[in-house]
């Protein structure tokens, strides 16, 4: 039974390596940087990680904080949140760990860059602590998923995605400036909460999809502009309406409309706020 058992695990990582041209492990823990071909050889970094990668690889980081900025250059699947026992990402326990991007360090930048990709994934990480250009930024890409992540205290967005098409799937966005920015491309939002953002999310001259996402206590509405959207299973609870002298802090509390709602589609949405919707030019 024992001689069966081992049969199958390793089937099964065979399995798992076929899904990848290769996995690259990644531990910061580790006393010394090695080869990244096991979790015992880890690399202790991210970046060395990333260089010595290639299109089709998985990058595989266990649970802990990595003080660095990221700019993935190769069409590869970043995978975090490993307590090094699994055999695919889908055994993490993603409630309790993911591995941290602590983004304190640097006065300049962005925690993750991605320009010029295809077919990229990153999920199972918490960014955090950006004060310049945020946490994830997104520019001429394609077919990137980000999902399972927490982007926590941001000084500007936690996600910035500009002509490209990505999803964005079962993340959480707290205490960021901005939550998520996209414009011009397509991009599908789902699973995800907004909570106590200043902007939970803003976009204009794209294609989007809201699916079962949670907007609570924001300070700032979400704003739609000259996009075509559809809303759909979603709720906005107690977001609230700064007024000011600009389009951007006057409004509704829930979302605000740009030029003209007639593209946007919501259904089984729920609205508990003091302003729900509001548009504010070219409207007749």
């Amino acid at each position: 039974m024992k001689r069966l058992n081992s049969l199958c695990v390793a089937a099964y990582l065979l399995l798992t390596s076929n899904l990848y041209s290769s996995i690259i492990y990644v531990d910061a823990a580790v006393a010394t940087s090695g080869d990244g071909t096991s979790w015992a050889k880890a690399k202790k970094t991210i970046n060395d990680a990333l260089m010595a990668s290639s299109d089709g690889d998985a990058v595989w980081v266990a649970k802990g904080t990595y003080q660095e900025q990221l700019v993935i250059s190769k069409n590869v699947f970043l995978y975090g949140g490993f307590v090094k026992t699994e055999s695919s990402p889908e055994d993490r326990n993603l409630k309790i760990n993911k591995s941290i991007l602590d983004l304190s360090a640097f006065a300049k930048g962005v925690g993750v860059d991605l320009e010029n990709l295809s077919n990229i994934s990153i999920d199972g990480f918490k960014i955090t602590g950006s004060v310049d250009r945020g946490g994830i930024y997104i520019y001429n890409c394609d077919s990137v998923r980000i999902s399972n992540m927490d982007f926590i205290s941001n000084t500007f967005y936690g996600v910035y995605a500009d002509y490209s098409t990505c999803s964005i799937e079962k993340c959480f966005f707290q205490d960021n400036f901005q939550g998520l920015s996209a414009w011009v491309g397509s991009i599908n939002v789902a699973d995800c909460s907004f909570i106590a953002n200043y902007h939970p999310f803003g976009f204009g001259g794209i294609v989007s999809v809201l699916t079962n996402c949670k907007f609570y206590q924001n300070t700032s509405p979400m704003y739609i502009a000259d996009a075509q959207t559809s809303i759909n299973n979603c709720e906005f609870v107690q977001n609230d309406n700064i007024e000011g002298a600009d389009h951007y802090t006057s409004g509704g509390g829930a979302i605000l409309f740009s030029v003209s709602v007639g593209s946007t589609s919501i259904t089984k949405t729920k609205f508990i706020c003091k302003y729900s919707l509001s548009r504010w030019s070219n409207i007749s």
